[in-house]
Order: structure tokens, then C-alpha cells, then sequence
């Protein structure tokens, strides 16, 4: 889901003029982030270090999505300005309000992207790394093929 979430934003949203690819840029952050909070928050509260890593995360994260909220807008149409789409039969409509707004945009998906992450952190550590490394081997496979 957190992807699924990552792309609507991407969808909804672009980045400034004088900063080409902003929100391409804070949605791995703001993922990021939420995952290494919620790991450190949950499995390593009580040693310094994850406090340490939490306080940083929680600093990041509140920085991306300020970046986010205030210097990027609102898309135009849907898809913004550098996604196009096209089908057989010549340019699809890509007005804005001929597709579903998701309400408080990108507030929503960005906490769907947290608790998604929270949920994931509560796996044991053996079951976080197995489901790293097999993501890994499937990033592997895929860019090989």
C-alpha cells in the first residue's frame, strides 16, 4: 500500500519549476523514514540509539513533507506535467476534475504510508530482514530480465 500511496502523490502533485523532480526525490525519504522510524520505535526504544534514529527520522520526515506540502502544488491535470498518457484512440482527457480527489492531499496518503510501515515493524527483526532480502532478490531478477 505504501506504494500505492507514493504514486497517487506522484500523481497529484509536482514540483516547482526552479526544482524539476522534488516530489520524485521526498517520496523515497518520506518512505524511508517512516520505515526506520517505526522499526527503531518499535524493536530498539530502549537502547540510546533508537532514540537517536527516531528523533532523526521524525526531523526528516516532518522536513519532506513540509517540502512537500508548501513548495510543491497541486497538479494541473492528472498525472502533472511531465506524466502523459495516451491510448489507441488519440489523447485521453487528463482534466482534473474528470478523475476521483482524494480528500487532504497528501495528508491521507502519507499517513497511509506511515501505518503501513508501523504494521510492517512489528515482525520480528528475522522476518524484516527475509522480507528485505527477498525484495532485494526480486529487484535483482527484475532489472536483469
Amino acid at each position: 500500500f505504501a506504494m500505492t500511496d507514493s504514486s497517487l502523490v506522484l500523481m497529484r502533485y509536482d514540483s516547482p519549476d526552479n526544482d524539476e523532480g522534488l516530489v520524485d526525490r521526498l517520496l523515497p525519504w518520506i518512505n524511508l523514514t517512516c520505515f526506520l522510524w517505526s522499526v527503531s520505535v518499535t524493536h530498539f526504544w530502549d537502547y540510546l540509539l533508537g532514540k537517536v534514529v527516531a528523533l532523526m527520522c521524525t526531523y526528516k520526515l516532518i522536513q519532506s513533507m513540509y517540502r512537500l506540502i508548501y513548495k510543491c502544488t497541486p497538479s494541473e491535470t492528472f498525472g502533472g506535467k511531465t506524466r502523459l498518457s495516451k491510448n489507441g484512440l488519440g489523447d485521453m482527457s487528463m482534466s482534473n476534475r474528470d478523475y476521483f480527489k482524494t480528500p487532504l492531499m497528501p495528508y491521507i496518503p502519507c499517513l497511509g504510508i506511515f501505518v503501513n510501515f508501523y504494521l510492517v515493524a512489528q515482525l520480528d527483526l528475522l522476518g524484516i530482514g527475509l522480507l528485505l532480502a527477498y525484495l532485494g532478490v526480486v529487484t535483482l531478477f527484475y532489472f536483469s530480465y
